[in-house]
């Protein structure tokens, strides 16, 4: 039903580049270009995509920038014919709580949206 989808993009030494634990009841998948990124959500409970998109990657503005497509499109990452009835953006620095966005998803009203607090 939902995909949980994170990542990031830059090199192995970037502060900013984290990952919490993926969610349990949940399809899990982080996108990333950086092996040790990807180890390390991978021993989290993530499925990898690997993504490599065109950018200098020495410049973290770049690595950012290059992010925003995937924040903005992530449902395009998703391996080809998945079955997921939502797809959600999950930043890999913070945490949501998953039975509000199970309440959010199971509400009549298909059309509202809301944001869910972490």
């Amino acid at each position: 039903m939902l995909a949980i989808v994170s990542g990031a993009f830059g090199k192995g030494k970037n502060q900013a580049l984290m990952v919490t634990r993926a969610y349990k009841n949940f399809d899990c998948f982080f996108v990333t270009d950086n092996l040790i990124l990807a180890d390390k959500a991978h021993k989290l409970g993530w499925h990898i995509i690997w993504s490599f998109p065109d950018y200098n990657a020495d410049d973290s503005y770049n690595a950012a920038f290059v992010s925003k497509k995937l924040k903005t499109n992530t449902q395009n990452y998703l391996p080809p014919g998945h079955h997921y009835k939502y797809v959600m953006w999950v930043d890999s620095k913070q945490r949501i709580r998953t039975e509000a966005v199970l309440k959010f998803l199971l509400a009549s009203n298909p059309f509202c949206a809301a944001a869910v607090p972490r």
